[in-house]
């Protein structure tokens, strides 16, 4: 190997850079792996803590000030302490419109207040799968919403097993598709 190559460093390969990479090109390779979510709104589930309103925020932000879409943003995740803030403060910053929900009964005037948004982006309160009763109430809250995309969001430093249960516990909601998130954040995947 040349060692003006990029990928070594005093003539040894980069131990991280090669495992990072050979990861991303294995779950390539399983998976259709893609960053574009579908569908006017795209609701995000999952287990507290992923990386579900951050990922909101990020992709807000690339459709808002990259792609010049009209994009909304709208939370049920009023359990958290600070969570509407902080969608309402993302929201602020990209200038885009924003609704909080406290039941189900609030969705139709929220989504109505959204309705001239091309993307709606709904952040939903993280749950765990042992809960089968929050799990209920989250399909409850997003057959009301009716989302054109779910996409299940799992962090990379979950275990193996634990990401497993995650994987079956969620299946109750009939998911789209998986964003992972975190790969920067743990050594082994």
């Amino acid at each position: 190997h040349d060692i003006k190559d990029p990928h070594f460093k005093d003539g040894k390969k980069e131990r991280k850079r090669i495992a990072d990479t050979m990861v991303m090109d294995r779950i390539h390779s399983i998976i259709k792996a893609g960053c574009d979510t579908e569908g006017r709104v795209v609701a995000f589930i999952g287990p507290t803590g992923v990386g579900k309103t951050t990922t909101i925020a990020k992709l807000a932000a690339i459709n808002t000030l990259t792609d010049k879409m009209k994009v909304g943003l709208l939370t049920i995740d009023t359990y958290r302490i600070g969570a509407v803030e902080q969608l309402k403060a993302y929201a602020d910053i990209l200038g885009v419109p924003f609704a909080s929900v406290n039941s189900i009964k609030d969705i139709d005037a929220a989504m109505d207040n959204l309705k001239d948004c091309e993307r709606v982006y709904v952040d939903t309160t993280g749950r765990s799968t042992k809960n089968l009763l929050q799990l209920s109430e989250l399909k409850l809250y997003l057959r009301r919403i009716k989302p054109d995309n779910i996409s299940l969001v799992l962090s990379m430093t979950t275990k193996y097993r634990d990401m497993i249960e995650i994987l079956k516990g969620f299946s109750e909601i009939s998911y789209d598709n998986l964003i992972l998130t975190k790969f920067d954040e743990t050594n082994t995947y």
